[in-house]
């Protein structure tokens, strides 16, 4: 394979993921700043792509890469992702720079060191080519920011159509070969809906596997450190190198029986969502994988869980209080409003939230007794124009459906992924795998197998 196909990530057709970019660094194929070069060029080439990021570390990137080129080249060893170009989205900690969370009112004061996360993956070799555009304190599901330049959904870019958040620089600088992957943060789908709205694999890792210390919190008991790639094996490797696990040898294997549920995610559902989700279910029972329709009753508590904004509007107003005092004016408004939300909600009726999520995690759980996983469409629409989103009613119910299907994992406590299921000459739509806390291999290992072997 030529070096120049090897670095067309524009390509949205491109195979090319961590593992073999791994192998030809090792193999002296390419190099680390051949890499870097290529994403810069990336975004110096797209002012699409430069939106995506709200800081780039051009000579810090660059000099890492040749140091590690440096050291291959004199027989030293190297960590087994040395050179490789990824992006970090602006919530988390990186030593010596700023996490602004995608707002203008944090101290300016740099980082000590790097999150956990964050450590993990450079200590395996990857370097950090900037930091990502996001949700103000990603607090929505469609990837706007009043503060920032927004970059437009890669479909039809024209159409100036959301990215998708609050991951949304993640997904755009990925999906236009800016580093061959992004690494976000998911309390409601914040990686899945930008991945989806984008053809790209996102997913979200059970919570409690990734140390979420040195990354700005929306909400403890639903955030998970979250990862956006084109390939089911690249939010794999992440996966398991910031749970600071070992790389898995994931047996690919299709799922044998997923379940439908005929409630709650079908609600206000697109045509065109609906009949590209039913090919993709009809190909996979043709496959061999059964596939029940049934109504999953436990979902019914769900409206009751988000009510006023639920655990996460809580959670965030508790951390934010402090900084409403000062700068309350200087929040994005329509951020403000659902942050102020949980100033409504007493101790007692948090705590009572805090209950009823566990009985759902019980209740859906036994539901899903004889279940590989939850099947579903990612979103219930197509990426929707930023002109819809203009007026605060619109946006405020667009926000809420982007949202509905994929937060259904995270009040779970379970995993998710999210795999691109139409064709290039269709509106980008995800599928859904939604599985049980901890089965996170076996998702993947599904997902895995499913990835490559669909074509729409």
């Amino acid at each position: 394979m030529k070096e120049s196909d090897m670095l067309n990530w524009k390509n949205p057709a491109s195979k090319v993921g961590i593992a073999e970019l791994a192998a030809y660094l090792r193999n002296g194929v390419v190099t680390g700043r051949s890499l870097v070069e290529a994403s810069l060029s990336a975004i110096d080439e797209a002012d699409n792509c430069r939106k995506a990021f709200i800081t780039i570390n051009n000579e810090v990137a660059l000099a890492q890469a040749a140091r590690w080129d440096e050291q291959r080249r004199v027989g030293r060893p190297v960590p087994m992702f040395a050179g490789i170009p990824i992006s970090v989205k602006d919530l988390f900690d990186v030593d010596g720079q700023i996490t602004n969370a995608g707002s203008k009112i944090l101290p300016p004061v740099p980082a000590s060191r790097h999150a956990t996360a964050i450590q993990r993956l450079t200590d395996a070799g990857f370097v950090i080519l900037g930091r990502t555009h996001m949700t103000e304190f990603a607090y929505s599901g469609l990837g706007l920011n009043c503060h920032f330049a927004d970059p437009d959904c890669v479909w039809n870019p024209s159409d100036g159509r959301v990215p998708g958040g609050s991951s949304s620089g993640a997904a755009i600088a990925t999906a236009l070969g800016a580093g061959i992957a992004g690494i976000g943060t998911d309390t409601g789908g914040s990686c899945r809906i930008p991945a989806s709205f984008n053809r790209l694999v996102g997913f979200k890792p059970t919570a409690r596997r990734i140390p979420m210390d040195g990354m700005i919190p929306l909400s403890p008991k639903l955030d998970s450190v979250g990862a956006i790639g084109r390939t089911v094996r690249c939010v794999t490797i992440l996966t398991a190198l910031m749970a600071n696990e070992p790389l898995p040898n994931v047996q690919l294997r299709m799922p044998k029986k997923l379940l439908i549920p005929e409630n709650y995610f079908f609600d206000g559902i697109d045509r065109d969502v609906e009949l590209i989700f039913q090919r993709f279910a009809y190909w996979l029972e043709s496959k061999g994988v059964q596939i029940e329709k049934k109504v999953v009753r436990s979902l019914d508590s769900v409206a009751a869980l988000n009510r006023n904004g639920g655990i996460v509007a809580a959670e965030s107003y508790s951390w934010h209080k402090t900084l409403l005092e000062k700068n309350k004016s200087d929040y994005d408004p329509r951020v403000l409003v659902r942050i102020q939300r949980g100033s409504d909600q007493t101790e007692q009726e948090t705590a009572e939230l805090y209950s009823a999520r566990e009985a759902f995690i019980r209740d859906l759980g036994y539901e899903l007794k004889g279940f590989d996983a939850l099947l579903v469409p990612t979103t219930p629409f197509v990426p929707p124009r930023k002109a819809d989103c203009i007026g605060d009613a619109e946006y405020t119910q667009i926000n809420a459906a982007v949202l509905r299907n994929p937060m259904v994992a995270n009040l779970a406590d379970g995993c998710s992924i999210t795999l691109p299921i139409s064709s290039p000459d269709e509106p980008p739509i995800g599928a859904m795998l939604i599985g049980q806390s901890l089965t996170d291999s076996k998702i993947l290992a599904w997902a895995g197998a499913l990835h490559p072997s669909f074509t729409p």
